[in-house]
């Protein structure tokens, strides 16, 4: 067994093709033993640029969405649904939401003591008390930031409101790379090149993966019928 692995570590080779488009990367991985080679070709799908343009929305409108986003699950059942389905998942989304509300939290703290202090040493001026604190409070939002940014709290709190979108219907963003995964899922089967197509989604692409079948299905409605098998 030993002599196989290391048979088959020594003869995996990788190969990481230039980016094709905007739509798509590629790599090509040939797996061989003394007996078998396996030939893979992975196209990833690419939509930093959907991420990259909800991300730049200024925070005023990123942080509100994310709130509701955590409120709306807790008033419809979301949240329960999850936790009892999968309690691990729940605590890593929950995890980065509690990250936002610390970060908030700490800003208010922050402000609210600035406050304090101002009226402790100005005692006759509350408004001088009220503008340290709104100071002091933003001040500590923004140099808390990077460390939000980071730890990924930003992004995830920005990415599933829209997945939220998403599975009702809205969230326009998605077409395009749906669009893209499926017509190039269409070429693949198509093509009639290979033994097996398998679709595969991590993490945020789960819920994209239907969709890109569905409207695979659309374009082809044999597709992966009659040629070769076609799995998710």
């Amino acid at each position: 067994m030993e002599k196989v692995q290391n048979d088959l570590v020594g003869q995996l080779r990788s190969q990481r093709s230039a980016d094709e488009s905007n739509d798509f990367a590629q790599w090509n991985i040939t797996t061989s033993a003394p007996n078998w080679t396996v030939a893979t070709r992975y196209d990833f799908l690419r939509y930093e640029d959907v991420l990259n343009a909800n991300l730049s929305e200024p925070l005023y409108r990123q942080i509100p969405r994310a709130l509701h986003w955590l409120i709306d699950d807790l008033v419809s059942g979301a949240t329960y649904r999850i936790i009892r389905a999968a309690w691990r998942f729940w605590i890593h989304l929950f995890g980065l939401q509690l990250g936002l509300l610390i970060w908030l939290a700490l800003a208010v703290i922050a402000g609210w003591l600035g406050g304090r202090i101002a009226l402790a040493v100005f005692p006759g001026a509350p408004w001088l008390g009220l503008l340290a604190g709104v100071a002091v409070a933003i001040g500590c939002f923004y140099a808390l930031r990077p460390i939000a940014e980071r730890t990924f709290i930003i992004r995830v709190n920005n990415c599933w409101p829209y997945l939220r979108e998403f599975g009702r219907g809205a969230a326009p963003c998605f077409d395009r790379p749906i669009e893209a995964a499926a017509g190039r899922l269409v070429e693949a089967v198509a093509a009639n090149d290979v033994d097996e197509i398998v679709v595969v989604a991590h993490s945020a692409g789960g819920p994209l993966a239907p969709a890109i079948l569905e409207k695979a299905l659309s374009l082809d409605p044999e597709l992966g019928r009659v040629v070769h098998p076609l799995s998710c």
